[in-house]
């Protein structure tokens, strides 16, 4: 079996991330604004893992940066669906730290939920694997309807 992440398309998961993200910021990151202008310090952020568990969400966290500012790179040290270890580097994220702090919350949100259902699933196909039984979902979530 190929471990591989299918994405909804742009066009339906960039509405929800910027909903969340107003959410979130409502009319903005007061702190961030109040010490940082915009684009003004760059920054280096590295994700470590905190328990074990098979990583899932890098490429929805890296869009949630990227809204908030296309020049940040965010580069996954790890592949979607691999396992990981307390102490392992996830990702590397650079750029303005405004955008850093703005997007962190949402993005680490995402990140540690996906990867938390990721490996409750693992564990149930683990569970049933020597039984004549197949693991299927149901296509309800708990985002929206249409993600």
């Amino acid at each position: 079996m190929t471990n591989f992440a299918v994405l909804p398309p742009r066009l339906v998961l960039d509405p929800l991330l910027r909903d969340w993200l107003l959410e979130d910021l409502g009319r903005g990151d007061r702190t961030t604004s109040g010490l940082l202008a915009p684009d003004a310090t760059s920054a280096t952020a590295r994700w470590i893992a905190k328990a074990p568990g098979l990583i899932a969400g890098l490429p929805v966290a890296a869009r949630v940066f990227q809204l908030l500012n296309q020049k940040i790179s965010f580069v996954a040290l790890t592949t979607e669906g691999a396992r990981c270890e307390p102490g392992q580097l996830v990702a590397k994220i650079e750029g303005s730290l405004d955008a850093l702090l703005s997007g962190e919350r949402l993005a680490l949100n995402l990140v540690m939920r996906l990867s938390g259902i990721a490996t409750l699933t693992n564990l149930y196909v683990q569970t049933i694997a020597d039984f004549p039984a197949q693991l299927v979902d149901t296509r309800k979530t708990t985002l929206r309807d249409n993600f």
